[in-house]
């Protein structure tokens, strides 16, 4: 984890659009964490425990009572079920953009038990496609993508190929159990009815 904050604590020297917000008691994730319904991603904690939340481009990752972010993460998670009811106790949205894409884990399970994160986009209802099988390795696909972007313009406010995590090919590179989960499958959305592609 402190790999991934080093990173992102080098793309804030370079660009005012990466922010992070280290300055929080811990006591505050520890308290609010409970508020989650349902499952808890302990990787997407630590990352909290670290900095509460991140403003990455035109990326907010969500945290707790984070005034500088503009929600908290378990009001975050309980709208978009509100608003998409397939989702509810399938999918956490973690991470969300100006445009209403949304990453976030799975109630799918890894071998270390983290869990599994996907993407929804608001305007493709009950779907979620698979992005990796840890907040590590999304973390390391999304962080190259950001600093591409940063390296050609500093004042970049988004990617300009947004569509990274749905190309299957790059999607298995350096992910040897998504590897494994999707070889018998052509596609990569995550049923939200069965659990299963």
């Amino acid at each position: 984890m402190k790999d991934i904050l080093d990173r992102l604590k080098k793309l804030s020297a370079i660009s005012a659009y990466v922010q992070l917000y280290e300055d929080f008691d811990n006591s505050v994730v520890l308290k609010h964490m409970g508020k989650i319904t349902g499952e808890i991603d302990r990787p997407y904690i630590d990352f909290l425990m670290l900095t509460n939340g991140a403003s990455v481009l035109d990326y907010c990752f969500f945290g707790f009572k984070n005034k500088n972010l503009g929600g908290n993460l378990y009001d975050n998670v309980t709208d978009l079920w509100r608003d998409d009811n397939l989702l509810t106790f399938r999918f956490w949205s973690c991470i969300g953009d100006s445009i209403g894409n949304s990453f976030g884990y799975l109630d799918k399970k890894n071998t270390s038990g983290g869990h599994y994160f996907g993407y929804h986009s608001l305007y493709s209802p009950g779907k979620v496609y698979l992005v990796s099988s840890s907040f590590s390795v999304f973390m390391e696909k999304f962080l190259s993508q950001i600093e591409l972007a940063v390296a050609k313009n500093k004042n970049a406010i988004g990617l300009e190929g947004n569509d990274w995590f749905m190309d299957r090919a790059r999607l298995i590179e350096h992910d040897k159990e998504m590897e494994a989960f999707l070889q018998d499958t052509k596609g990569t959305e995550y049923s939200l009815i069965e659990g299963c592609l």
